[in-house]
């Protein structure tokens, strides 16, 4: 979570990496795939929905978990797997550990963390106090992390609210976002003193470029001729009066919105008539509407059933099996 907040803003991540000697880090990819993998659709008779496979986190309730060799691997490094497990438990325990922690950001410095050096505290234990101690002198230092992590959670709730994730048209949602943000990326070149604010979708995919610094920088030198920062610290209203003006930027450049529905009913719709538009051989105004009439009755059947698939869902109880 941290280590993502931190790729999102390229000259934070790059002045923590400079000044705590981790110059090495910048140049490390997000591990994409060792959290997610791709697979085919489910079988048509048991489900139309095309799914993700994660490898950690689970794609129904989100909750993640390492697998026992990472977590093995983590656990020879003194590091804990789960760190909300880890901190519940030293909570529970009256220890010098869960002392450190309680004093932990209440200001009070009696509970010094080199106060229980020595043979009391068990090898565990030191590391969790070096870990504490560390936290502590370096809270100044590491604000702009916290925020960072806070303005990413920020964006996070955004797409739990839209989630695309479970919409029958997100494949083509995401590819018609990376053609947007392609063209976002030629307006930074056009206008190279303006401010210019994403859309959501265009937004997910520059957070997803930003994942790879590497990749990022050598795809921005390429086709903007610099390197654009990715800063999410600018007050509302000038994102506001820059949106606007981005709108303009966009329709004059392109001849497009810039500012569009991306909800599942317009997304489906609009999947519906590209694949529509893809196909040759409607040689008749009557082959058209049957076309027409046909795409929108699946669109319609597609929308209800994965409306059903997330109540289902949310209510904890069996997926409905889709009639085909």
């Amino acid at each position: 979570m941290v280590w993502h907040a931190f790729l999102l803003n390229p000259r934070d991540f790059e002045w923590y990496c400079i000044t705590h000697r981790l110059e090495r880090i910048c140049k490390v990819p997000f591990p994409w795939l060792h959290i997610v993998c791709f697979s085919p659709s489910i079988p048509q008779q048991t489900y139309l929905i095309v799914e993700t496979q994660h490898k950690v986190i689970n794609s129904r309730d989100y909750t993640y978990k390492l697998s026992k060799s990472h977590q093995s691997i983590l656990r020879d490094m003194h590091l804990e797997p789960d760190l909300f497990d880890a901190l519940t438990e030293v909570g529970k325990r009256d220890s010098h550990a869960s002392n450190i922690f309680s004093q932990y950001g209440t200001g009070k410095r009696k509970a010094a963390t080199s106060n229980y050096r020595g043979n009391i505290l068990s090898h565990s234990e030191i590391v969790f106090a070096k870990t504490v101690e560390t936290a502590i002198s370096q809270a100044g230092e590491n604000k702009p992390l916290v925020d960072n992590v806070i303005r990413q959670a920020a964006f996070v709730n955004k797409m739990h609210s839209h989630l695309w994730i479970r919409s029958p048209a997100v494949e083509g949602t995401v590819r018609r976002a990376i053609g947007r943000y392609e063209k976002f990326l030629q307006l930074f070149q056009d206008y190279p003193h303006a401010t210019l604010v994403p859309t959501l979708d265009i937004d997910l995919i520059w957070h997803t470029h930003l994942c790879d610094p590497e990749q990022y920088r050598a795809c921005f030198l390429q086709k903007v001729g610099r390197v654009v920062d990715h800063d999410d610290k600018i007050g509302k209203p000038i994102l506001d009066k820059s949106f606007v003006q981005m709108q303009e930027m966009f329709n004059v450049r392109f001849g497009q919105s810039y500012d569009i529905c991306l909800c599942w009913d317009c997304e489906a719709i609009l999947s519906a008539v590209e694949t529509l538009d893809g196909i040759g051989d409607m040689n008749s105004i009557d082959d058209l509407e049957t076309g027409v009439d046909s795409a929108m009755d699946n669109v319609e059947n597609d929308l209800r059933y994965y409306r059903a698939v997330e109540i289902a869902r949310r209510k904890g109880i069996g997926l409905p099996i889709c009639e085909t």
